[in-house]
């Protein structure tokens, strides 16, 4: 947690504002002219690596007509005289300052009637203006601000800001006055919501040259009727968001939520929450690996006093949780595998019931469950309290499926070479007749079954997708002087007796001829 009036040391920013086309032409490195004559043009910068004092520049032929600009940074964000107190308007112009330009492309749109030609220009301005020192002091709600400013005009204008975050420039102006390049000036908090603010100097010379520059430290400021700090705040990440929690307070009227890039300081969020509301989720570039979060309680627009909570994305390398693989099961009981190595603790739940708090025991869970659907819930938290979930639905049926028989065929005979087979079963559940599969319509079948001469053993069995059986056994027999063997047995008995008689006019022929041969 920061200490109030302390802070990580930032870098020197300082920019200066040209007074003239032919000084900033000289002074940008980058110089990029497309001429359109339309209602909306769309132009792109490429920045290969990060650039200090970066400054935009759009100028338009017609400075008599008004335009609208727009720029949209590589991240997303997008900047115009609205939301941007480094801006500057003039006839014909705008220019965007920037304390740190990121890498990556920049968009710029303007949009406006018969502007004619459009030149945009990009560049670091020029090292003049050098505010060589600046700092605050505090006391209560009143503070004074010091300055040295080098390479400077003598009569300035200078601006103290309160800003959210020490990386992009804007908040709230605590104090404008003149004064000379080395100075101080009072300034008052008390037009400030309670918070944590990083003040900085706007020094402002003839021409509207201008030069920035952060204090090094901060500045926390409560509200004298402030709501007290929220009871049981935490923050942690539960998967890939962050989740904050906090007990209800009575008086407040709604929670202000902010988040901090902890490793920039720069304000990635500020949200309101409802009444009634004791938890909020928000989700961030994988890219920030570490953040600083705050919830305070509101009243009458007043945001009430907090604590900055520390988070950094927990660490589940090694950490598996394995459920049954089934979708449906036909027991009450199964067990779940957990698997760490290190300071981790496990909790569950079945159906949003606790089963396990906290266990520092991996290996296998057992959970006992109702027949019908089931949700199982396993949590795997680090030291830090970071989460990592683990889910499976599970559908438990222990009951056999329904298999249903036309006709009952079991202790029957027949002469016939087959049986018909007709019956019902439930819908989803596979067939199998003696181990073949049997197609089903809608659940109903008709199986013709052939036979053997004797008995033969037929086995109907229907399994569900929990894999209960239901099983219907029969055994038919074909005697073997069914109608069909006895023909059978005729045939071969009249080709016995046809194969006799060939055989004995046969031997007889023979022996004629052999007779007649000897005459």
């Amino acid at each position: 947690m920061r200490t109030a009036h302390r802070g990580v040391r930032r870098p020197k920013t300082r920019a200066v504002r040209a007074a003239a086309c032919l000084f900033l032409a000289a002074a940008f490195l980058l110089l990029l002219t497309p001429a359109v004559s339309a209602k909306t043009g769309e132009y792109e910068f490429r920045l290969n690596e990060p650039k200090e004092n970066y400054v935009f520049s759009i100028r338009w032929e017609n400075s008599d007509r008004q335009a609208d600009v727009a720029i949209t940074s590589p991240s997303g964000k997008s900047y115009g005289l609205d939301n941007m107190p480094q801006a500057e308007a003039g006839e014909g112009e705008r220019m965007f300052w920037f304390a740190t330009a990121e890498q990556g492309t920049w968009k710029v749109a303007v949009t406006g009637e018969g502007l004619g030609t459009v030149t945009l220009d990009a560049g670091v301005m020029p090292g003049r203006m050098d505010i060589a020192s600046f700092t605050v002091r505090t006391t209560g709600e009143k503070g004074v601000a010091s300055w040295d400013i080098r390479d400077s005009e003598e009569n300035l204008r200078l601006e103290i800001w309160a800003a959210p975050d020490p990386v992009n420039y804007g908040g709230k102006r605590l104090s404008s006055v003149r004064g000379e390049a080395a100075g101080e000036c009072e300034f008052s908090l008390s037009g400030l919501e309670s918070g944590d603010y990083y003040l900085y100097l706007k020094a402002v010379g003839s021409g509207n040259i201008f030069a920035c520059r952060y204090w090094d430290g901060t500045v926390s400021w409560r509200q004298e009727d402030a709501l007290p700090k929220l009871d049981g705040v935490r923050a942690r990440m539960l998967d890939e968001e962050l989740w904050l929690s906090w007990q209800e307070n009575e008086d407040a009227s709604e929670y202000r939520i902010q988040v901090y890039d902890r490793s920039t300081g720069e304000l990635l969020t500020e949200e309101r929450v409802e009444k009634g509301e004791t938890q909020w989720f928000g989700e961030f570039p994988a890219s920030v690996e570490s953040m600083e979060a705050t919830v305070a309680a509101c009243r009458w627009g007043n945001t009430g006093d907090f604590v900055r909570q520390e988070v950094t994305r927990g660490d589940f390398d090694g950490v598996s949780v394995t459920f049954p693989e089934e979708e449906a099961v036909n027991s009450r009981t199964v067990y779940v595998q957990v698997a760490f190595a290190g300071s981790y603790t496990v909790s569950a739940a079945l159906n949003g019931e606790m089963l396990v708090e906290d266990s520092a025991q991996a290996g296998a869970y057992r959970v006992d469950m109702d027949e019908g659907d089931n949700r199982l819930s396993f949590y795997v938290a680090d030291a830090a309290g970071n989460i990592r979930s683990f889910g499976k639905d599970l559908h438990v049926d222990v009951t056999a499926p329904q298999l249903s028989i036309l006709r009952d065929l079991n202790g029957q005979s027949t002469s016939e070479g087959h049986v018909d087979l007709e019956g019902h079963t439930e819908g989803g559940a596979v067939l199998t007749l003696n181990g073949e599969p049997v197609a089903t319509r809608n659940g109903y079948f008709s199986i013709r079954c052939p036979l053997s001469v004797g008995k033969n053993r037929l086995e109907l069995l229907a399994t569900d997708a929990a894999g209960n059986q239901s099983v219907y056994t029969a055994v038919v027999e074909r005697p073997w002087y069914s109608a069909q063997v006895l023909l059978w047995i005729v045939c071969a008995a009249a080709a016995l007796v046809l194969l006799t008689a060939y055989v004995l006019l046969f031997l007889r022929a023979k022996k004629k001829k052999a007779e007649n041969g000897r005459v």
